[in-house]
C-alpha cells in the first residue's frame, strides 16, 4: 500500500475514490500507532510514548524564534568513536550545541559524565599518598569511559584526611604535568605530625 495524497480527483465517483480513501486512513493509523499511546480512547489517547528521531546528515535549517532539536552522527575526538547523538540548534541555523555523550555517565567514586556543549567532566580518589611522595593519576580508558581530545581545561584536587587517621597537619599540594591522559599531584612535606596518609579527590574539566 502507498498513500495517495489525492485519492478523490475532480469527476471521480466514490466507487473510483473508496478504495484510495480508506488505504490511506490505513496507512495513518499505522503510523500514528508509532510510538503512541492508541488513539481509540485509551487514557493519554494520542500523546507520544517517546520520541524517536531518525539520524540526520546535516544540522538543519532553522529560522528566527525557533529552535532545532535533532539527531545527527558526532564523532568524539577522544577516542575517535562515531555515533549518533543529540543535539540542539540555535534560532535563525546558529550554532550547534551538542547534548549527549557516546557513554552513559558513570556513578561510581571514579567516573565520568559528559556536559552539554562537548565537554566530560571526571572525577576520582587517590589513596593514600604518604609523606612528600607525588604521584601520577592517569584517566581510565576503561570500557564506558571517554578519552579527553586535549588536555583538560580544569583539574582541581581536595586533599581529605580520613577519620582514622589521627592528627591536624597542613599540607602543600599542586597539579603538575596536566595532559589529555594524566595529570600529577605534587605533595609538600607535613609541617607537623608527618607521616599521615591522605585521599585525594580529583575532579577535572575538558573536551570531549
Amino acid at each position: 500500500m502507498s498513500y495517495d495524497p489525492r485519492p478523490n480527483a475532480s469527476g471521480d465517483t466514490l466507487v473510483l475514490s473508496r478504495d484510495p480513501i480508506r488505504i490511506n486512513f490505513q496507512l495513518i493509523q499505522s503510523r500514528f500507532d508509532e510510538n503512541h499511546v492508541d488513539i481509540d480512547g485509551a487514557a493519554g489517547g494520542g500523546k507520544h510514548k517517546f520520541l524517536q528521531m531518525p539520524e540526520q546528515s546535516s544540522g538543519p535549517t532553522v529560522a528566527a524564534n525557533e529552535g532545532g532539536l535533532y539527531v545527527k552522527a558526532n564523532t568524539y575526538a577522544g577516542s575517535g568513536n562515531t555515533v549518533a547523538s543529540l543535539f540542539y540548534r540555535l534560532e535563525s541555523t546558529g550554532s550547534e550545541i551538542l547534548l549527549s555523550g557516546e557513554t552513559a555517565p558513570t556513578l561510581a567514586a571514579e567516573g565520568q559524565t559528559f556536559l552539554a556543549g562537548g565537554l566530560l567532566m571526571k572525577w576520582g580518589i587517590v589513596t593514600p599518598i604518604t609523606n612528600s611522595t607525588d604521584i601520577t593519576v592517569t584517566y581510565s580508558t576503561a570500557a564506558g569511559f571517554t578519552a579527553f581530545s586535549a588536555a583538560p581545561f580544569s583539574v582541581q584536587v581536595t586533599k581529605n584526611r580520613a577519620a582514622s587517621l589521627p592528627g591536624q597537619t597542613s599540607v602543600a599540594i599542586a597539579v603538575a604535568s596536566n595532559a589529555a591522559a594524566s595529570f600529577h599531584i605534587l605533595k609538600g612535606t607535613e609541617t607537623s605530625g608527618g607521616g599521615h596518609s591522605w585521599r585525594y579527590m580529583w575532579l577535572s574539566v575538558g573536551p570531549a
